[in-house]
């Protein structure tokens, strides 16, 4: 269930988020890369809306759109490493919606050898075809350490509410000696 405002307070505190969140530009040629150098307000390199939708309950790890663990296996299959996999929004939100807005965590479990345990995650919507750089990253260097870093971001979708996502990690190998990594990202609000 969601609650929409394409007025109100909430609909202009998204948009700042939008703006403040986009760590890439998204160019109108989905396979040509963004152009270089800061954010311009040529209107190509954004998505627009008027309606934001925000999750009725509280937001909850319950249903994450993206969730791996390279220690249990769990969704290393649907996410393979260093590959671009398509997320399919279709009955999570309104087909009209241009972008989603995930949060949730990254996680590193740093394991018995001396390794600096880095994990970085990338997003673009399905169609582009360029290989963009990280769009995220936490590193832990501390043996027997963790980090559990928070992260949000608007991701646009393509014209179908699809999305693309890819994760690497540094080291290889299995927990305890070696580090272990997770991923775990929820759907909270849509832009239409």
């Amino acid at each position: 269930m969601w609650i929409s405002n394409s007025r109100g307070k909430l609909a202009s505190l998204a948009i700042g988020i939008l703006t403040i969140c986009a760590q890439t530009t998204f160019a109108a040629d989905l396979t040509q890369a963004p152009s270089s150098g800061p954010l311009s307000s040529n209107q190509s390199n954004w998505i627009e809306g008027s309606t934001v939708g925000v999750t009725k309950r509280s937001p909850t790890q319950a249903n994450p759109v993206i969730f791996l663990n390279t220690f249990t296996g769990n969704g290393l299959e649907r996410f393979p490493e260093n590959t671009w996999a398509t997320v399919d929004t279709a009955g999570l939100i309104p087909p009209t919606a241009k972008a989603i807005f995930l949060t949730g965590v990254l996680i590193i479990t740093h394991g018995t050898s001396m390794e600096t345990a880095d994990l970085v995650v990338h997003f673009r919507a399905d169609g582009e075809s360029y290989d963009y750089n990280y769009n995220w990253q936490t590193v832990e260097a501390s043996t027997q350490n963790g980090q559990r870093s928070p992260m949000a971001v608007w991701v646009p979708l393509s014209e179908t509410g699809k999305f693309q996502f890819k994760w690497r990690r540094s080291t290889a190998g299995q927990y305890p000696e070696h580090s272990s990594y997770g991923v775990n990202l929820s759907l909270n609000a849509y832009l239409r």
